[in-house]
């Protein structure tokens, strides 16, 4: 869960504080009811266009992204998103640096692109990213073996079932057991040679990143087409019983394979922190799907779930350091998405490298380095 910061803040500051949240608010509100219109519109052009304008209206300019050569992110991004037809994410304030569009239709320079990339991040080798430590390395790279035998004779040298197991301590090394122990299997059945329905490659292959958070006793991994929560809070925000008309049916959010979520202990809407999607076919990022979900549908909903995460954090200091993640399965490969806040009104997309597991033993990619 987040944690609040320790030290106080005074009754000046809480007011300052309480006034944003309260603009955050709004603005978020009024931004996320363009995307319900959009979703469910068949108007002109205008009244396609209108609540995005409103919504607009309302931002702070002293709260906008300026470029170093002088361009205002926020700025572009509506103008462009006034001339999309389609429900593309500029419309939600969303900026992809990776979606081509803004070069070809000359929204963005090469250069702005890469500042927009690297605005507020790490420097350091890892983008952010933390590194496993020494002896976890230590651990996985006695899997650096050069057949499926040799890693059977590491796996029994340096396995886990001991009867003084403690979780505290080796719930990762765990992990790891498994995930090689798993993997071997398949290749030795020749499992990853033939091709699969999504299903298998989600319980099969990708199980693994679902796995890793078996440790956390708060988050868990729902699968099976779920809808986003806080998206469907949202959206039934105003639903009302039946009076002069019908009660309205019930909204849900965007549908994915998987869901990063707090468990649900009935009480409250529980928090999402992340999301997965899964393709049978291999795809590369120009593939139709990989595009319609990759550049589509994760972002949108990885931004209402950082929407939910902020809104929890009453929109504080906090802001700016929280992140979502989604990964897009598509056969044997695997790419991260992470979704942040770097400015007040600005979510930015950020992507990994896509990873590819060979069809074939050679040697495992999963080595640390």
């Amino acid at each position: 869960m987040i944690e609040a910061d320790s030290e106080t803040i005074n009754q000046a500051d809480k007011n300052q504080v309480n006034s944003i949240s309260h603009e955050d608010h709004n603005i978020n509100n009024t931004r996320e009811g363009i995307e319900d219109n959009i979703e469910t519109a068949n108007d002109t052009v205008d009244e396609h266009n209108t609540p995005f304008e409103d919504m607009f209206k309302k931002l702070n300019q002293n709260n906008k992204w300026y470029l170093s050569t002088g361009k205002c992110v926020d700025d572009e991004l509506f103008m462009f998103g006034l001339q999309c037809e389609s429900d593309h994410p500029s419309r939600s304030l969303i900026i992809d640096p990776y979606d081509k569009n803004y070069i070809s239709y000359n929204v963005f320079t090469e250069e702005e692109l890469q500042e927009i990339i690297n605005h507020k991040k790490k420097t350091n080798k890892s983008k952010g990213f933390p590194k496993p430590p020494d002896f976890l390395k230590f651990f996985l790279n006695q899997y650096n073996q050069v057949s499926t035998s040799k890693l059977r004779t590491a796996l029994g040298n340096n396995h886990t079932f001991h009867s003084d197991y403690s979780k505290e301590e080796s719930a990762d090394k765990d992990w790891i057991t498994l995930v090689i122990f798993s993997l071997v299997r398949e290749y030795e059945n020749g499992n990853t040679n033939r091709s699969h329905n999504e299903r298998w490659y989600q319980t099969h292959i990708w199980s693994m990143i679902e796995s890793c958070f078996d440790k956390l006793e708060d988050i868990g991994a729902v699968g099976g087409e779920s809808a986003c929560l806080g998206t469907k809070k949202r959206k039934n925000d105003t639903r009302t019983i039946g009076s002069i008309s019908k009660i309205s049916q019930s909204k849900y959010g965007h549908k994915c394979d998987l869901i990063f979520r707090q468990y649900n202990n009935q009480h409250t809407v529980p928090l999402e922190f992340g999301a997965n999607e899964a393709k049978s076919k291999i795809e590369d990022e120009s593939g139709t799907n990989f595009m319609n979900e990759g550049f589509y549908k994760l972002p949108r909903l990885l931004k209402g779930t950082m929407d939910s995460l902020l809104k929890e954090t009453n929109f504080d200091h906090r802001s700016e350091a929280i992140r979502t993640v989604g990964f897009i399965y598509s056969g044997l490969s695997s790419t991260l998405i992470e979704l942040d806040r770097p400015t007040k009104y600005i979510s930015r997309v950020s992507r990994c490298k896509m990873l590819e597991e060979a069809p074939e033993f050679n040697m495992l990619s999963l080595l640390a380095r």
